[in-house]
């Protein structure tokens, strides 16, 4: 009976460890980035720096090949860069995702970390409110832009980035920002729902 409990003790503690590193996200600024390092990571190099998937000059590449991929939120990533201090400490990251319904992607955005802090719509939102963005600045041109309604959740999709500020996370009294580039898939156009995501995760260290 003895050895039968010991042996389920055993099981647990090497389930919990593949668990808890399946997703990337804000947490693993906390960690040491070798907790997280498996054979789909190599060195950046030189030349990966004409490499538009990969961020410039972080230090680490990862694209899924020989495991199954970490995920945020759920979503397999395509790829994903760090940048990493001499203490082995993830100071910055980006990673890719492709989500064949933007709005259910933004929706457990929200879920997780609230509304956004920061939009910046991009033409295809002007053009579903029905607004036709003035070429020069006048008086006139302000007061338009002024009345422009705040993107909703229905519209995150919409926007070429949104950030949020100063999240929060449970383990540490340290901020960190979150943005995401959005993209449509090659071939398709705001008005698909489909979306490239590009997301960075970066601690803050202003006040």
């Amino acid at each position: 009976m003895k050895k039968k409990i010991q042996s389920v003790t055993i099981t647990i503690l090497l389930i919990i460890p593949m668990m808890s590193t399946a997703q990337l996200n804000e947490s693993i600024l906390y960690t040491p980035f070798k907790n997280i390092v498996n054979e789909d990571f190599r060195k950046t190099v030189e030349g990966d720096l004409d490499n538009w998937d990969i961020e410039y000059e972080s230090d680490f590449y990862y694209k899924p090949n020989t495991i199954e991929p970490y995920n945020f939120l759920g979503f397999p990533i395509n790829s994903a860069s760090f940048y990493v201090s001499k203490n082995d400490t993830i100071t910055k990251f980006g990673l890719t995702l492709t989500v064949m319904d933007g709005n259910l992607f933004y929706k457990q955005m929200y879920d997780e970390y609230g509304n956004s802090s920061v939009c910046n719509p991009n033409s295809y939102f002007f053009e579903k409110q029905g607004i036709t963005l003035p070429k020069e600045e006048s008086e006139e041109a302000l007061e338009l832009l002024s009345k422009i309604p705040m993107p909703t959740l229905e519209d995150y999709k919409d926007t070429n980035s949104i950030t949020w500020f100063k999240v929060k996370h449970n383990s540490s009294s340290s901020e960190i920002d979150i943005k995401i580039y959005n993209s449509p898939l090659n071939g398709s156009t705001f008005k698909d729902p489909e979306r490239i995501l590009r997301i960075i995760f970066e601690k803050r260290y202003d006040d």
